[in-house]
Protein backbone atom coordinates (compact mmCIF):
# COMPACT_ATOMS: atom_id res chain seq x y z
CA UNK A 1 0.00 0.00 0.00
CA UNK A 2 1.45 3.41 -1.00
CA UNK A 3 1.91 6.28 1.44
CA UNK A 4 -0.89 8.23 -0.27
CA UNK A 5 -3.27 5.26 0.12
CA UNK A 6 -2.36 4.93 3.79
CA UNK A 7 -2.95 8.67 4.20
CA UNK A 8 -6.37 8.50 2.58
CA UNK A 9 -7.50 5.49 4.68
CA UNK A 10 -6.73 7.17 8.01
CA UNK A 11 -9.75 8.30 10.08
CA UNK A 12 -10.38 11.98 9.29
CA UNK A 13 -13.29 14.14 10.34
CA UNK A 14 -15.33 15.38 7.39
CA UNK A 15 -16.48 18.70 8.87
CA UNK A 16 -15.04 20.77 6.02
CA UNK A 17 -17.59 23.52 6.27
CA UNK A 18 -16.03 24.80 9.47
CA UNK A 19 -12.92 25.81 7.53
CA UNK A 20 -14.65 27.74 4.79
CA UNK A 21 -14.76 31.50 5.27
CA UNK A 22 -18.08 32.49 6.77
CA UNK A 23 -19.40 35.39 8.79
CA UNK A 24 -19.82 34.98 12.54
CA UNK A 25 -23.23 35.87 14.02
CA UNK A 26 -21.41 37.72 16.78
CA UNK A 27 -18.91 40.02 15.06
CA UNK A 28 -17.12 40.49 18.37
CA UNK A 29 -15.67 37.02 17.91
CA UNK A 30 -13.06 38.71 15.74
CA UNK A 31 -11.38 41.37 17.87
CA UNK A 32 -9.25 42.42 14.93
CA UNK A 33 -9.06 41.91 11.18
CA UNK A 34 -6.37 39.23 11.24
CA UNK A 35 -5.36 36.77 13.93
CA UNK A 36 -7.11 34.25 16.16
CA UNK A 37 -10.10 34.50 18.49
CA UNK A 38 -11.99 32.22 20.87
CA UNK A 39 -15.74 31.60 20.73
CA UNK A 40 -18.05 33.32 23.18
CA UNK A 41 -19.35 30.09 24.74
CA UNK A 42 -15.97 29.32 26.33
CA UNK A 43 -15.31 26.26 24.17
CA UNK A 44 -11.91 26.00 22.62
CA UNK A 45 -12.97 26.93 19.12
CA UNK A 46 -10.30 29.02 17.46
CA UNK A 47 -11.11 31.22 14.51
CA UNK A 48 -8.53 32.57 12.08
CA UNK A 49 -9.89 36.06 11.57
CA UNK A 50 -9.48 37.37 8.05
CA UNK A 51 -10.93 40.81 7.37
CA UNK A 52 -13.48 40.49 10.18
CA UNK A 53 -14.66 37.02 9.14
CA UNK A 54 -13.82 33.73 10.76
CA UNK A 55 -12.00 30.97 8.93
CA UNK A 56 -10.39 27.62 9.77
CA UNK A 57 -12.51 26.64 12.78
CA UNK A 58 -10.70 24.16 15.01
CA UNK A 59 -12.58 21.59 17.09
CA UNK A 60 -12.59 20.31 20.72
CA UNK A 61 -13.95 21.92 23.85
CA UNK A 62 -12.42 22.36 27.24
CA UNK A 63 -13.58 18.92 28.30
CA UNK A 64 -11.24 17.25 25.86
CA UNK A 65 -8.32 18.43 27.91
CA UNK A 66 -9.55 16.01 30.56
CA UNK A 67 -9.13 18.15 33.65
CA UNK A 68 -11.49 17.09 36.45
CA UNK A 69 -11.61 17.70 40.17
CA UNK A 70 -13.28 15.92 43.09
CA UNK A 71 -14.30 17.93 46.09
CA UNK A 72 -12.47 16.59 49.12
CA UNK A 73 -13.80 16.01 52.64
CA UNK A 74 -12.82 17.81 55.81
CA UNK A 75 -10.74 15.57 58.05
CA UNK A 76 -9.73 16.87 61.48
CA UNK A 77 -10.34 20.50 60.35
CA UNK A 78 -8.03 20.18 57.35
CA UNK A 79 -9.38 20.22 53.78
CA UNK A 80 -7.94 17.81 51.29
CA UNK A 81 -8.59 17.82 47.59
CA UNK A 82 -7.82 15.16 45.02
CA UNK A 83 -7.37 16.03 41.39
CA UNK A 84 -7.46 13.54 38.61
CA UNK A 85 -5.96 14.17 35.23
CA UNK A 86 -6.64 12.14 32.16
CA UNK A 87 -3.69 10.84 30.23
CA UNK A 88 -2.15 13.47 27.94
CA UNK A 89 -3.51 13.26 24.39
CA UNK A 90 -1.47 11.30 21.91
CA UNK A 91 -1.40 11.56 18.12
CA UNK A 92 -3.64 8.98 16.45
CA UNK A 93 -4.24 7.86 12.89
CA UNK A 94 -2.90 10.30 10.32
CA UNK A 95 -1.51 12.63 13.02
CA UNK A 96 2.20 12.12 13.45
CA UNK A 97 2.35 15.13 15.80
CA UNK A 98 -0.18 16.53 18.26
CA UNK A 99 -0.38 19.84 16.41
CA UNK A 100 0.54 19.76 12.75
CA UNK A 101 -0.90 20.17 9.26
CA UNK A 102 -0.57 17.92 6.22
CA UNK A 103 -1.52 18.44 2.56
CA UNK A 104 -4.29 16.34 1.06
CA UNK A 105 -2.74 14.44 -1.87
CA UNK A 106 -3.71 15.93 -5.23
CA UNK A 107 -5.33 19.05 -3.74
CA UNK A 108 -3.85 22.53 -3.66
CA UNK A 109 -6.23 24.06 -1.12
CA UNK A 110 -7.30 21.15 1.12
CA UNK A 111 -5.31 20.07 4.13
CA UNK A 112 -5.61 18.02 7.29
CA UNK A 113 -5.06 19.78 10.59
CA UNK A 114 -4.14 17.85 13.71
CA UNK A 115 -5.12 19.71 16.87
CA UNK A 116 -4.41 17.94 20.14
CA UNK A 117 -3.86 14.75 18.15
CA UNK A 118 -7.29 14.86 16.46
CA UNK A 119 -7.36 15.16 12.67
CA UNK A 120 -9.81 17.33 10.76
CA UNK A 121 -9.92 18.06 7.03
CA UNK A 122 -9.89 21.77 6.19
CA UNK A 123 -10.32 23.88 3.08
CA UNK A 124 -8.61 27.20 2.37
CA UNK A 125 -10.78 30.16 1.31
CA UNK A 126 -11.42 30.36 -2.42
CA UNK A 127 -8.38 31.81 -4.18
CA UNK A 128 -5.82 30.84 -1.51
CA UNK A 129 -3.52 27.82 -1.43
CA UNK A 130 -2.36 25.60 1.42
CA UNK A 131 1.31 26.09 2.32
CA UNK A 132 2.66 23.02 4.14
CA UNK A 133 5.92 24.78 5.00
CA UNK A 134 4.66 27.42 7.45
CA UNK A 135 4.82 27.02 11.21
CA UNK A 136 1.72 25.75 12.99
CA UNK A 137 1.18 29.14 14.62
CA UNK A 138 0.94 30.81 11.18
CA UNK A 139 -2.24 30.85 9.10
CA UNK A 140 -1.50 28.24 6.39
CA UNK A 141 -3.52 29.61 3.46
CA UNK A 142 -1.59 32.00 1.23
CA UNK A 143 -1.67 33.58 -2.21
CA UNK A 144 -0.72 31.45 -5.24
CA UNK A 145 2.55 33.30 -5.86
CA UNK A 146 3.74 32.17 -2.41
CA UNK A 147 2.77 28.51 -2.77
CA UNK A 148 4.04 26.19 -5.52
CA UNK A 149 1.46 23.40 -5.63
CA UNK A 150 3.40 21.29 -8.19
CA UNK A 151 1.71 17.87 -8.19
CA UNK A 152 -1.17 19.17 -6.00
CA UNK A 153 -3.20 20.78 -8.78
CA UNK A 154 -6.86 20.21 -7.82
CA UNK A 155 -8.80 23.24 -6.53
CA UNK A 156 -12.27 23.87 -5.16
CA UNK A 157 -14.79 25.46 -7.55
CA UNK A 158 -14.45 29.23 -7.81
CA UNK A 159 -16.85 31.41 -5.82
CA UNK A 160 -16.98 34.54 -8.03
CA UNK A 161 -18.76 37.78 -7.22
CA UNK A 162 -19.66 40.78 -9.36
CA UNK A 163 -16.26 42.29 -8.59
CA UNK A 164 -13.99 39.27 -8.22
CA UNK A 165 -13.39 35.98 -9.99
CA UNK A 166 -12.29 34.46 -6.67
CA UNK A 167 -12.97 35.42 -3.06
CA UNK A 168 -9.31 36.25 -2.45
CA UNK A 169 -6.47 37.20 -4.76
CA UNK A 170 -4.89 39.82 -6.99
CA UNK A 171 -6.16 40.17 -10.55
CA UNK A 172 -5.06 42.22 -13.53
CA UNK A 173 -7.32 44.95 -14.93
CA UNK A 174 -7.05 46.31 -18.45
CA UNK A 175 -5.58 44.92 -21.65
CA UNK A 176 -2.01 44.49 -22.91
CA UNK A 177 -1.65 48.22 -23.61
CA UNK A 178 -2.95 49.27 -20.17
CA UNK A 179 -0.96 47.09 -17.79
CA UNK A 180 -0.62 49.10 -14.59
CA UNK A 181 -4.01 48.51 -12.93
CA UNK A 182 -4.89 45.53 -10.74
CA UNK A 183 -7.51 44.51 -8.19
CA UNK A 184 -7.08 43.04 -4.71
CA UNK A 185 -10.06 40.87 -3.74
CA UNK A 186 -10.82 40.27 -0.06
CA UNK A 187 -13.92 38.23 0.74
CA UNK A 188 -15.23 38.87 -2.75
CA UNK A 189 -14.90 42.66 -2.45
CA UNK A 190 -12.52 44.31 -4.93
CA UNK A 191 -10.11 47.17 -4.22
CA UNK A 192 -8.44 48.73 -7.27
CA UNK A 193 -4.80 49.85 -7.34
CA UNK A 194 -2.28 51.18 -9.84
CA UNK A 195 1.42 50.41 -10.13
CA UNK A 196 3.95 53.27 -9.96
CA UNK A 197 4.37 55.12 -13.25
CA UNK A 198 6.14 52.99 -15.83
CA UNK A 199 5.59 49.64 -14.10
CA UNK A 200 3.13 46.89 -15.03
CA UNK A 201 1.21 44.40 -12.90
CA UNK A 202 2.46 40.82 -13.12
CA UNK A 203 -0.19 38.15 -12.53
CA UNK A 204 2.61 35.62 -12.06
CA UNK A 205 4.67 37.31 -9.36
CA UNK A 206 1.84 39.42 -7.85
CA UNK A 207 4.21 42.39 -8.09
CA UNK A 208 4.63 45.55 -10.14
CA UNK A 209 7.44 44.87 -12.60
CA UNK A 210 9.13 46.25 -15.71
CA UNK A 211 6.59 45.92 -18.54
CA UNK A 212 9.01 43.94 -20.72
CA UNK A 213 9.17 41.34 -17.92
CA UNK A 214 5.37 40.91 -17.88
CA UNK A 215 4.34 38.34 -20.47
CA UNK A 216 0.85 39.68 -21.24
CA UNK A 217 1.93 43.35 -21.42
CA UNK A 218 2.85 45.08 -24.69
CA UNK A 219 5.64 47.32 -23.36
CA UNK A 220 5.77 49.54 -26.46
CA UNK A 221 2.01 50.18 -26.49
CA UNK A 222 1.90 50.62 -22.71
CA UNK A 223 4.77 53.13 -22.56
CA UNK A 224 3.96 54.77 -25.90
CA UNK A 225 7.56 54.40 -27.05
CA UNK A 226 9.41 52.11 -29.43
CA UNK A 227 13.18 51.74 -29.27
CA UNK A 228 14.72 53.03 -32.52
CA UNK A 229 16.52 50.51 -34.65
CA UNK A 230 20.25 51.13 -34.66
CA UNK A 231 22.11 49.62 -37.61
CA UNK A 232 25.32 47.71 -37.09
CA UNK A 233 28.31 49.89 -37.90
CA UNK A 234 31.25 48.46 -39.80
CA UNK A 235 33.61 50.60 -37.77
CA UNK A 236 31.93 50.39 -34.33
CA UNK A 237 30.24 47.00 -34.58
CA UNK A 238 26.92 46.21 -32.88
CA UNK A 239 25.18 49.04 -30.96
CA UNK A 240 25.46 49.25 -27.19
CA UNK A 241 23.13 46.97 -25.26
CA UNK A 242 21.82 49.94 -23.21
CA UNK A 243 20.67 53.14 -24.90
CA UNK A 244 18.86 56.19 -23.51
CA UNK A 245 16.32 58.54 -25.10
CA UNK A 246 14.64 61.63 -23.67
CA UNK A 247 10.83 61.72 -23.70
CA UNK A 248 9.35 64.26 -26.09
CA UNK A 249 6.84 65.88 -23.74
CA UNK A 250 8.60 65.62 -20.36
CA UNK A 251 12.18 66.76 -19.79
CA UNK A 252 12.36 64.82 -16.50
CA UNK A 253 11.35 61.55 -18.15
CA UNK A 254 13.53 59.33 -20.32
CA UNK A 255 13.57 55.83 -21.75
CA UNK A 256 16.10 53.06 -21.32
CA UNK A 257 16.28 50.59 -24.20
CA UNK A 258 17.64 47.15 -23.39
CA UNK A 259 18.04 45.79 -26.87
CA UNK A 260 14.61 46.53 -28.31
CA UNK A 261 12.74 46.54 -24.98
CA UNK A 262 11.86 49.98 -23.53
CA UNK A 263 11.67 51.00 -19.89
CA UNK A 264 10.75 54.44 -18.56
CA UNK A 265 12.79 56.23 -15.88
CA UNK A 266 12.43 59.59 -14.13
CA UNK A 267 14.87 62.20 -12.83
CA UNK A 268 14.51 63.54 -9.31
CA UNK A 269 13.09 66.83 -8.12
CA UNK A 270 14.45 69.91 -9.96
CA UNK A 271 16.59 67.74 -12.24
CA UNK A 272 16.10 66.77 -15.88
CA UNK A 273 17.53 64.35 -18.40
CA UNK A 274 20.49 65.64 -20.41
CA UNK A 275 20.82 63.72 -23.68
CA UNK A 276 24.43 64.87 -24.09
CA UNK A 277 25.68 63.17 -20.94
CA UNK A 278 22.85 60.60 -20.55
CA UNK A 279 22.47 61.69 -16.92
CA UNK A 280 20.10 63.75 -14.81
CA UNK A 281 21.39 67.30 -14.25
CA UNK A 282 19.95 70.49 -12.78
CA UNK A 283 16.84 71.37 -14.79
CA UNK A 284 18.09 74.90 -15.49
CA UNK A 285 20.77 73.36 -17.72
CA UNK A 286 18.25 71.61 -19.99
CA UNK A 287 16.71 73.90 -22.60
CA UNK A 288 13.79 71.54 -23.22
CA UNK A 289 12.39 72.11 -19.71
CA UNK A 290 9.58 74.62 -19.04
CA UNK A 291 10.74 78.06 -17.91
CA UNK A 292 9.07 77.67 -14.49
CA UNK A 293 10.98 74.47 -13.73
CA UNK A 294 14.26 75.95 -14.97
CA UNK A 295 13.82 79.06 -12.81
CA UNK A 296 13.00 76.99 -9.73
CA UNK A 297 15.98 74.69 -10.29
CA UNK A 298 18.29 77.68 -10.79
CA UNK A 299 17.10 79.31 -7.57
CA UNK A 300 17.59 76.14 -5.53
CA UNK A 301 21.02 75.52 -7.03
CA UNK A 302 22.08 79.08 -6.23
CA UNK A 303 20.94 78.69 -2.61
CA UNK A 304 22.93 75.47 -2.34
CA UNK A 305 25.97 77.19 -3.85
CA UNK A 306 25.77 80.06 -1.37
CA UNK A 307 25.50 77.71 1.58
CA UNK A 308 28.38 75.60 0.31
CA UNK A 309 30.45 78.74 -0.29
CA UNK A 310 29.89 79.85 3.31
CA UNK A 311 30.97 76.47 4.62
CA UNK A 312 34.04 76.43 2.37
CA UNK A 313 34.93 79.99 3.34
CA UNK A 314 34.64 79.15 7.02
CA UNK A 315 36.75 76.01 6.61
CA UNK A 316 39.30 77.84 4.48
CA UNK A 317 39.74 80.66 6.99
CA UNK A 318 40.35 78.36 9.90
CA UNK A 319 42.57 76.05 7.86
CA UNK A 320 44.64 78.87 6.33
CA UNK A 321 45.14 80.55 9.68
CA UNK A 322 46.46 77.36 11.19
CA UNK A 323 48.58 76.68 8.10
CA UNK A 324 50.14 80.16 8.15
CA UNK A 325 51.08 79.79 11.79
CA UNK A 326 52.47 76.33 11.11
CA UNK A 327 54.62 77.66 8.26
CA UNK A 328 55.85 80.55 10.38
CA UNK A 329 56.81 78.32 13.28
CA UNK A 330 58.34 75.75 11.00
CA UNK A 331 60.80 78.37 9.78
CA UNK A 332 62.11 78.84 13.32
CA UNK A 333 64.64 76.19 14.30
CA UNK A 334 63.28 74.14 17.18
CA UNK A 335 66.52 74.61 19.09
CA UNK A 336 66.09 78.41 19.00
CA UNK A 337 62.40 78.48 19.87
CA UNK A 338 61.26 78.95 23.43
CA UNK A 339 58.83 76.27 24.52
CA UNK A 340 55.62 77.42 26.11
CA UNK A 341 55.03 75.88 29.54
CA UNK A 342 51.43 75.19 28.50
CA UNK A 343 52.44 72.88 25.66
CA UNK A 344 52.99 69.42 27.07
CA UNK A 345 53.13 68.09 23.52
CA UNK A 346 54.62 69.51 20.35
CA UNK A 347 51.20 69.90 18.70
CA UNK A 348 47.85 69.81 20.44
CA UNK A 349 44.84 71.59 21.90
CA UNK A 350 44.23 72.76 25.47
CA UNK A 351 41.10 74.28 27.00
CA UNK A 352 40.89 77.71 28.56
CA UNK A 353 39.30 77.44 31.99
CA UNK A 354 35.87 79.09 32.38
CA UNK A 355 35.51 79.62 28.60
CA UNK A 356 33.21 77.67 26.28
CA UNK A 357 34.76 78.75 22.99
CA UNK A 358 38.37 79.82 23.68
CA UNK A 359 41.26 77.33 23.55
CA UNK A 360 45.03 77.09 23.19
CA UNK A 361 46.62 75.49 20.13
CA UNK A 362 50.21 74.33 20.42
CA UNK A 363 52.28 74.26 17.23
CA UNK A 364 55.91 73.21 17.53
CA UNK A 365 55.60 73.79 21.31
CA UNK A 366 54.42 77.39 20.70
CA UNK A 367 51.08 78.32 22.37
CA UNK A 368 48.55 80.34 20.37
CA UNK A 369 45.28 81.57 21.85
CA UNK A 370 42.35 80.72 19.56
CA UNK A 371 38.58 81.16 19.67
CA UNK A 372 35.82 79.23 17.94
CA UNK A 373 33.44 81.05 15.58
CA UNK A 374 30.42 82.64 17.24
CA UNK A 375 27.88 79.96 18.12
CA UNK A 376 30.34 77.05 18.32
CA UNK A 377 32.03 75.53 21.38
CA UNK A 378 35.54 74.19 21.88
CA UNK A 379 35.60 70.42 22.20
CA UNK A 380 38.17 69.30 24.82
CA UNK A 381 37.98 65.76 23.41
CA UNK A 382 39.17 66.81 19.95
CA UNK A 383 42.55 65.59 18.72
CA UNK A 384 45.04 67.67 16.78
CA UNK A 385 45.01 68.42 13.84
CA UNK A 386 41.23 67.85 13.61
CA UNK A 387 38.95 70.85 13.79
CA UNK A 388 38.26 71.45 17.53
CA UNK A 389 34.99 73.43 17.38
CA UNK A 390 31.50 71.92 17.33
CA UNK A 391 27.85 72.78 17.81
CA UNK A 392 26.64 73.16 21.43
CA UNK A 393 24.42 70.08 21.20
CA UNK A 394 27.50 68.01 20.36
CA UNK A 395 29.82 69.83 22.76
CA UNK A 396 28.04 70.67 26.04
CA UNK A 397 29.81 73.43 27.92
CA UNK A 398 29.96 71.94 31.41
CA UNK A 399 31.73 74.07 34.02
CA UNK A 400 32.87 76.61 31.41
CA UNK A 401 30.20 79.31 31.33
CA UNK A 402 31.86 82.24 29.53
CA UNK A 403 31.51 82.77 25.77
CA UNK A 404 32.43 85.53 23.35
CA UNK A 405 29.78 88.21 22.66
CA UNK A 406 27.21 87.17 20.07
CA UNK A 407 27.64 88.43 16.52
CA UNK A 408 24.01 88.49 15.34
CA UNK A 409 22.77 89.31 11.86
CA UNK A 410 19.34 90.22 10.56
CA UNK A 411 18.65 86.50 10.07
CA UNK A 412 20.58 84.79 12.86
CA UNK A 413 21.17 85.31 16.60
CA UNK A 414 24.65 83.77 16.18
CA UNK A 415 26.91 83.21 13.20
CA UNK A 416 26.53 79.43 13.49
CA UNK A 417 23.90 77.20 15.05
CA UNK A 418 20.38 75.80 14.94
CA UNK A 419 17.50 78.00 16.10
CA UNK A 420 13.66 78.13 16.06
CA UNK A 421 12.37 79.60 12.82
CA UNK A 422 10.71 83.02 13.18
CA UNK A 423 8.88 82.30 9.91
CA UNK A 424 6.92 79.39 11.38
CA UNK A 425 6.19 80.15 15.02
CA UNK A 426 3.19 77.80 15.03
CA UNK A 427 5.05 74.97 13.31
CA UNK A 428 7.21 73.10 15.80
CA UNK A 429 8.81 71.04 13.04
CA UNK A 430 10.49 73.94 11.22
CA UNK A 431 13.79 75.44 12.33
CA UNK A 432 16.65 77.56 11.03
CA UNK A 433 20.28 76.61 10.41
CA UNK A 434 22.73 79.51 10.42
CA UNK A 435 26.03 79.31 8.55
CA UNK A 436 28.25 82.39 8.55
CA UNK A 437 25.32 84.54 9.69
CA UNK A 438 23.04 83.44 6.85
CA UNK A 439 19.92 81.36 7.47
CA UNK A 440 18.61 78.27 5.75
CA UNK A 441 15.12 77.04 6.65
CA UNK A 442 15.00 73.34 7.61
CA UNK A 443 12.22 70.87 8.47
CA UNK A 444 12.26 67.94 10.91
CA UNK A 445 11.14 64.48 9.80
CA UNK A 446 7.36 63.96 9.91
CA UNK A 447 6.02 63.86 13.46
CA UNK A 448 9.11 65.36 15.13
CA UNK A 449 9.56 68.87 16.52
CA UNK A 450 12.64 71.05 16.83
CA UNK A 451 13.94 71.22 20.39
CA UNK A 452 15.81 74.51 20.98
CA UNK A 453 17.42 73.14 24.15
CA UNK A 454 19.09 70.22 22.39
CA UNK A 455 19.30 71.71 18.90
CA UNK A 456 17.82 68.49 17.51
CA UNK A 457 14.54 67.13 16.25
CA UNK A 458 12.71 65.44 19.12
CA UNK A 459 9.35 63.99 20.13
CA UNK A 460 6.97 66.97 20.35
CA UNK A 461 5.96 66.05 23.92
CA UNK A 462 9.60 66.55 24.90
CA UNK A 463 9.60 70.14 23.57
CA UNK A 464 8.04 72.48 26.19
CA UNK A 465 7.41 75.25 23.66
CA UNK A 466 5.47 72.98 21.29
CA UNK A 467 1.68 72.69 21.47
CA UNK A 468 1.58 68.99 20.72
CA UNK A 469 -2.12 68.58 19.87
CA UNK A 470 -2.07 71.58 17.52
CA UNK A 471 1.17 70.41 15.91
CA UNK A 472 0.07 66.80 15.37
CA UNK A 473 -3.61 67.72 14.88
CA UNK A 474 -4.47 64.82 17.12
CA UNK A 475 -5.29 64.27 20.78
CA UNK A 476 -5.21 60.91 22.52
CA UNK A 477 -8.60 59.58 23.67
CA UNK A 478 -8.98 59.05 27.41
CA UNK A 479 -7.20 55.80 28.33
CA UNK A 480 -9.12 52.93 29.96
CA UNK A 481 -9.04 52.82 33.76
CA UNK A 482 -8.73 50.05 36.33
CA UNK A 483 -11.21 49.18 39.08
CA UNK A 484 -9.94 52.09 41.17
CA UNK A 485 -10.37 54.58 38.35
CA UNK A 486 -6.64 54.92 37.72
CA UNK A 487 -5.53 55.06 34.04
CA UNK A 488 -4.07 51.80 32.81
CA UNK A 489 -0.43 51.89 31.76
CA UNK A 490 -0.99 50.59 28.24
CA UNK A 491 -0.13 51.75 24.72
CA UNK A 492 -2.95 52.26 22.20
CA UNK A 493 -2.43 52.96 18.50
CA UNK A 494 -4.68 54.95 16.18
CA UNK A 495 -4.83 55.57 12.44
CA UNK A 496 -3.07 58.66 11.05
CA UNK A 497 -5.44 60.52 8.72
CA UNK A 498 -5.69 58.59 5.43
CA UNK A 499 -2.12 57.32 5.49
CA UNK A 500 -1.62 53.57 5.80
CA UNK A 501 2.00 53.66 6.90
CA UNK A 502 1.92 56.11 9.82
CA UNK A 503 -0.02 55.85 13.06
CA UNK A 504 -0.39 57.64 16.39
CA UNK A 505 0.81 55.80 19.47
CA UNK A 506 -0.75 56.96 22.75
CA UNK A 507 0.79 56.22 26.14
CA UNK A 508 -0.48 57.98 29.26
CA UNK A 509 -2.23 60.55 27.08
CA UNK A 510 0.98 61.33 25.16
CA UNK A 511 0.75 61.09 21.36
CA UNK A 512 3.65 60.23 19.08
CA UNK A 513 3.57 59.72 15.33
CA UNK A 514 5.26 56.47 14.34
CA UNK A 515 5.68 54.61 11.06
CA UNK A 516 5.48 50.96 10.09
CA UNK A 517 8.55 49.12 8.87
CA UNK A 518 9.05 48.59 5.15
CA UNK A 519 6.56 46.11 3.73
CA UNK A 520 4.07 46.65 6.56
CA UNK A 521 1.01 48.89 6.88
CA UNK A 522 -1.10 49.96 9.85
CA UNK A 523 -4.25 47.93 10.49
CA UNK A 524 -6.78 50.02 12.51
CA UNK A 525 -8.71 46.94 13.62
CA UNK A 526 -5.76 45.31 15.37
CA UNK A 527 -3.87 48.52 16.13
CA UNK A 528 -0.70 46.97 14.73
CA UNK A 529 1.48 47.01 11.63
CA UNK A 530 0.81 43.94 9.51
CA UNK A 531 1.76 42.87 5.99
CA UNK A 532 0.73 45.70 3.66
CA UNK A 533 -1.08 43.39 1.26
CA UNK A 534 -3.74 42.77 3.91
CA UNK A 535 -4.48 46.48 4.41
CA UNK A 536 -6.66 48.47 2.05
CA UNK A 537 -4.33 51.29 1.05
CA UNK A 538 -5.61 53.23 -1.91
CA UNK A 539 -3.27 54.74 -4.53
CA UNK A 540 -3.43 58.14 -2.84
CA UNK A 541 -1.91 56.77 0.35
Amino acid sequence: MSEDEKFQKQPVSSSRSSAIVRSIPDRDSCARQYGVAYSMDKTLIVFACLCGFAAAQFGNNFGSFGVASNAGNYNRGQQTQDRQFQEAPRPTGVCKELNERYPVPGSCDKYVECLNGTAEEKLCPDGLRFNPNVNFSVYPCQYPNEVACLERSALQPAQPTEQCEHQFGYFKLGDSSNCSYFRNCVNGVGYDFQCPDGLAWSSVSYRCDWPDEVEDCDAEAFLGFRCPEVPISKELGAPAGFRYYRAENNCQKYFLCIGTKPRVLFCGSNTAYDDLTNTCVSADEVAACPSELRAQAARIREEEKQLLAKELEFNAKTTNKRRNVQVMLAEIPEALSVRSPICQQKNGYYKVDASCDAYIECLNYQAIEMICPDGLHYDPESKWPGYPCGYPMDVPCVGRGASQPAQPTAECPHQYGYFPSPLAKENCGQYRMCVGGQALEMVCPTGLAFNPESGRCDWPDQVPSCKVEDFLRFSCPAPPVDADGAPLDIVLNYKYNDNCYYFFSCEKGRARLLSCEEGLAFDPASGQCIEAEYVNCGPSH
